[in-house]
């Protein structure tokens, strides 16, 4: 870390009014084109697992691919962790916490359209209830969700192997269980499509969340079915159906051998950073390069790669071909005003219902 993104990197504490001390470290987002009269991106990691974050650890390396877009990275402890307080057992706190952080945001005038919420493994779920909290107040912010199972109850009984006839008897206890710490989780209730809102990612072989358990395993079941559930009826968004199809093709990932260390090559893909991943089919399309932006654009994910004139002129998975005056958007919905931050109130937010501009 040089000195000066020591200096820029900040810690700041959010204190909730039910008593939650939330430690946050804020990377923030470098060459921003003051000109180009765009919004800056905000997107906030839910980290997996009970991994705490310390303020002494420079986290720039792994956020490069993020900040140097001109994307201001936000980390945060979950409550009982490094130096944020709190019920580190209530599962739910995380919840709370996340909300303080994205309403902290808000307060300091964010648009919710700037704010991208980043959950990995356990943290996916998190975001995922985060984002459902803030969308039943008509507050509508980008969700992305990597590496989550579809439901926890689902991960647990996969994860310790229980045999077809055990899981009848065990199911009920674990619910019982996820219950009682706060975290019965159902995720793909949440997010179970590709829209301008949501997107989600697994891992190929992964041994943590098994196959049967993915979030998109799962989607592909509910995209099968004919019979919806209410939950599983999809929002349908205004000429986005091409871009859903084309990013089905890259919710699976793989190991980026080229980047891990020899040393870790038997490392399970579940704990590999997403600096090394790629898509599991021909294109191989780097995790970042799915969803960080390739300009001061707002934009945050691709739809379709553009040639030049020459093949190694291919540009960037992430500089987007705007679709040309197209206006994403949800049925039944009426234009809102412009969303005004405030920790009373929460209005609701002005629908840009697309990934495309800001």
């Amino acid at each position: 870390m040089t000195a000066t993104e020591r200096i820029n990197t900040k810690e700041e504490f959010i204190n909730t009014r039910n008593g939650i001390k939330i430690q946050t470290i804020t990377l923030p987002g470098k060459n921003i084109d003051q000109n180009n009269n765009q919004s800056e991106k905000h997107l906030i990691y839910f980290i997996g697992g009970n991994r705490a974050l310390k303020s002494s650890k420079d986290y720039t390396p792994n956020w490069d691919w993020a900040t140097e877009q001109g994307i201001t990275v936000h980390l945060f402890n979950y409550p009982g962790l490094g130096l944020s307080r709190n019920n580190s057992l209530i599962r739910s706190n995380r919840v709370k916490s996340g909300i303080a952080v994205v309403t902290n945001l808000l307060e300091k005038g964010i648009k919710p359209d700037d704010i991208i919420l980043f959950g990995d493994c356990l943290g996916g779920h998190v975001a995922a209830e985060v984002h459902k909290n803030f969308k039943d107040k008509d507050i509508h912010l980008r969700c992305i969700i990597s590496n989550a199972a579809s439901s926890l109850k689902q991960a647990s009984l996969y994860y310790f192997g229980f045999i077809a006839k055990l899981k009848i008897f065990l199911a009920p206890i674990i619910k019982l269980v996820l219950k009682i710490f706060g975290c019965h989780w159902k995720t793909h209730k949440i997010v179970n499509s590709i829209t301008p809102y949501t997107m989600y990612f697994n891992r190929e072989g992964d041994k943590t969340i098994k196959q049967p358990t993915q979030l998109a395993t799962k989607i592909e079941k509910i995209e099968k079915n004919g019979r919806r559930k209410d939950y599983q009826k999809k929002e349908v968004f205004k000429d986005f159906e091409e871009y859903e199809e084309f990013f089905k093709q890259y919710t699976i990932l793989r190991r980026n051998d080229e980047c891990i260390d020899p040393k870790k090559a038997d490392k399970d893909v579940h704990k590999l950073p997403i600096t090394c991943l790629k898509s599991s089919n021909k294109t191989d399309y780097t995790f970042p390069e799915l969803i960080k932006p390739g300009s001061f654009s707002g934009n945050i994910i691709s739809p379709i790669p553009h040639l030049g004139p020459e093949p190694s002129n291919l540009i960037s998975f992430a500089i987007f071909i705007k679709p040309a005056a197209t206006v994403l958007s949800v049925p039944l919905s009426s234009t809102k005003a412009s969303f005004a931050a405030s920790a009373s109130n929460l209005l609701p937010a002005e629908r840009h219902a697309n990934w495309f501009t800001t």
